[in-house]
C-alpha cells in the first residue's frame, strides 16, 4: 500500500539556477528508482536559513509530493545521503486533511 509523502530538499546557494534544475531532475530520478510517483514539484527558490548551517546562510528549497511504498523510504533516504549535491533533506508522511464543511445559514 503506497502512502503520500512530502519531500523538502535544500541545495547549496552556490549552485547556479540551471544547475539547480538538473539537481531537481536527479532527485526526481531517485524517487522513480524506488518506484515512487511524483505528483507535484515546487521550486521555492533561494531562501535564508533561520541560523547558519555548516557555514551557509541560505539555500535553494524544493518541495516534492510523491506516493511511495513505506518500505522504500529508507532506500530513498540512502540515495539522498549519497547525493553530494543535496545540502539537506526531509521526508514526511502527508496526512489527509480532516476538513468538516458546515453548510447553512
Amino acid at each position: 500500500m503506497t502512502r503520500e509523502y512530502e519531500i523538502l530538499v535544500i541545495f547549496p546557494a552556490s549552485a547556479k539556477e540551471e544547475a539547480v534544475e538538473k539537481m531537481i531532475e536527479k532527485v526526481r530520478q531517485d524517487v522513480a528508482r524506488v518506484n515512487g510517483v511524483i505528483a507535484e514539484t515546487e521550486n521555492l527558490g533561494l531562501r535564508n536559513f533561520a541560523r547558519p548551517l555548516r557555514g551557509a546562510d541560505k539555500g535553494y528549497y524544493v518541495r516534492l509530493i510523491c506516493t511511495l511504498e513505506p518500505s522504500q523510504v529508507d532506500a530513498l533516504k540512502g540515495r539522498f545521503r549519497l547525493n553530494e549535491e543535496i545540502f539537506r533533506f526531509m521526508i514526511t508522511k502527508r496526512e489527509k486533511a480532516d476538513v468538516k464543511v458546515r453548510c447553512g445559514v
